[in-house]
């Protein structure tokens, strides 16, 4: 019971401080580690914990909230054809991939481990790890676009494309995207 209550004090922290404040708990509540405790520790130590990056934008707003703080988008996310576009460039980033820009081919691949996904501007279909896939099924208008100087890609596609989830709250006008990893 000891090792549980230390254990769950110890929440979500790394390995090694997880280990070190069980063994305080135990060395403070005068007992001795037992085979029990150091299956405990093995059990709490070796299990993966998940990381969960959140993003928040807004509709015609520039900042982006990644995690609770703000970063500026090189333009603000808007809605065509009932989609959002955004710069993708910091988005993607924030969620672990990285992005290059092709200006000859017009073409923007963004990839993650290994996730890879291409995207042309003007083309309502993608190549995601070699598949060709649309865009938006329901609508082919959707499309990478450039707007304010800046390359703006359909949210949604490349943020599920990414492993993430997308929600979008349409009296606020506020996105919020989760990504568990």
């Amino acid at each position: 019971a000891l090792t549980q209550a230390c254990l769950k004090r110890s929440g979500m922290m790394r390995m090694k401080l997880a280990v070190a404040s069980l063994i305080l708990c135990l060395v403070f509540a005068g007992t001795s580690i037992r085979q029990g405790d150091l299956d405990a520790i093995t059990a709490a130590t070796s299990a993966s914990t998940p990381i969960v990056t959140t993003l928040v934008l807004t509709i015609g707003d520039p900042v982006m909230l990644v995690d609770g703080m703000r970063t500026m988008l090189e333009a603000a996310p808007f809605i065509r054809n009932a989609r959002t576009l955004v710069p993708v460039r910091a988005i993607a980033e924030a969620l672990g991939a990285t992005v290059t820009y092709d200006a000859t081919l017009r073409r923007v691949e963004i990839s993650r481990y290994d996730m890879s996904l291409a995207l042309i501007l003007g083309e309502a279909t993608a190549t995601l790890n070699g598949s060709a896939v649309a865009i938006d099924p329901a609508d082919a208008r959707v499309v990478p676009v450039i707007a304010a100087g800046r390359t703006m890609l359909p949210l949604r596609f490349v943020v599920e494309s990414l492993g993430a989830i997308v929600t979008y709250d349409a009296a606020a006008r506020v996105i919020n995207v989760v990504w568990t990893h």
